[in-house]
């Protein structure tokens, strides 16, 4: 024994091994038998022997020399060793095992959640990856964003659409990419809760993103930004399209310069008629809110801040917000964004209220507003 410790030291791994063969089957106490195993599984696992070392790591486990403080830990090597040699069955009934044991190393839930995946086990694997997700941010922590990946798969698989929204908005939140934004709202387009009406706040979204699909999507914004009267965001958005080469360069080369005079055109008269003292008198006097809030983004989108954030907020004091007051509230946010005051804009986000396409909207832009500036170009 005292040679097989000595070759260990020098980390003659193969020679232990060797050594240890040679006095199987000898007649020895169960203090000297456990000595052995705990010897052969160091040197098992040093050579890459698997299969010797798992039976060593069994065999420990079940002796009654196994100190209480090393069950654990003891345990936890086994579930690697059959991590490695891929043995999904084997991985799944000792992380069991050790998680009902107490055991709370973020490594074994891991290991479990990917045997489960491998096995076919897609809503075992997706309930560990969540518990997994819930112990780190619990403990401020941030989760691996293989783990977050591997549960995007497991509810993919399982053809669970909100569960893979909420999971790329957790991949937003922890690991912001520009992919991750891609899909998430490609998924969010396809929404009918969405529609028409909330299309613009998707795509200027895209915008801040850099997520936009040449062409389509600047001609679309541009398109929409005119139709609700907010010419100087409609140029913006086309001048970065023709910029980047999006834009004018293909057979509706002439179309985009069209909407691109008429985005110039549209903005110089709104110019005007904003600069005129009166330009509020008619939207003050309206009996509902939503003209003081419109003609308040107006001027948000020529950068006007100040003046377009108080009447935004004027109009939403007045309240006459429409069938969708939500909406409104998601553009105040969106606002205060764009002026650069993001903790409004968070807490505004926040708290649109309800269940439907404006608040989960809202909860996605106050995810923007938090990453802004960390997301990768992959």
């Amino acid at each position: 024994m005292r040679e097989a410790h000595d070759l260990l030291k020098a980390r003659r791994y193969r020679d232990v091994l060797i050594r240890l063969r040679e006095v199987d089957g000898a007649s020895r106490s169960s203090i000297d038998a456990f000595e052995v195993e705990q010897l052969r599984a160091s040197a098992a696992n040093a050579t890459g022997d698997l299969a010797s070392a798992a039976r060593a790591y069994e065999t420990m486990l079940a002796s009654p020399h196994l100190a209480p403080a090393d069950r654990l830990p003891t345990m936890r090597a086994l579930i690697g060793v059959h991590h490695q040699r891929h043995d999904h069955a084997q991985v799944i009934a000792w992380a069991t095992r050790y998680l009902k044991e107490g055991g709370a190393e973020p490594q074994v839930g891991a290991w479990l959640a990917q045997a489960y995946f491998d096995s076919g086990d897609f809503a075992n694997a997706a309930r560990e990856l969540q518990r997994g997700l819930l112990v780190a941010e619990r403990s401020s922590q941030v989760p691996p964003e293989e783990q977050l990946l591997l549960l995007h798969r497991s509810y993919t698989q399982l053809g669970d659409a909100s569960a893979v929204s909420w999971t790329l908005e957790k991949l937003l939140v922890h690991h912001p990419r520009k992919r991750y934004w891609s899909e998430l709202l490609d998924r969010l387009e396809n929404r009918i809760d969405i529609g028409h009406r909330l299309t613009l706040d998707v795509l200027r979204l895209r915008w801040l993103t850099g997520t936009m699909r040449a062409p389509g999507d600047y001609v679309e914004m541009g398109t929409q930004a005119l139709q609700a009267g907010f010419p100087a965001e409609a140029v913006k958005v086309l001048e970065q399209g023709f910029a980047s080469g999006a834009l004018g360069k293909s057979a509706q080369g002439r179309e985009h310069e069209a909407l691109r005079a008429k985005a110039l055109r549209q903005q110089d008269e709104s110019r005007q008629t904003l600069a005129r003292p009166d330009a509020a008198a008619a939207a003050t006097a309206a009996r509902d809110g939503i003209w003081l809030h419109n003609l308040g983004f107006a001027y948000v989108t020529q950068g006007d801040f100040a003046k377009g954030l108080a009447l935004m907020e004027q109009g939403m004091r007045k309240g006459g917000m429409g069938e969708k007051p939500q909406d409104a509230r998601l553009r105040l946010g969106i606002a205060y964004l764009l002026a650069g005051q993001k903790d409004k804009s968070i807490e505004t986000l926040t708290n649109i209220g309800g269940v439907h396409g404006a608040a989960d909207l809202g909860r996605i832009w106050s995810i923007y507003a938090r990453t802004a500036g960390s997301s990768t170009n992959t």
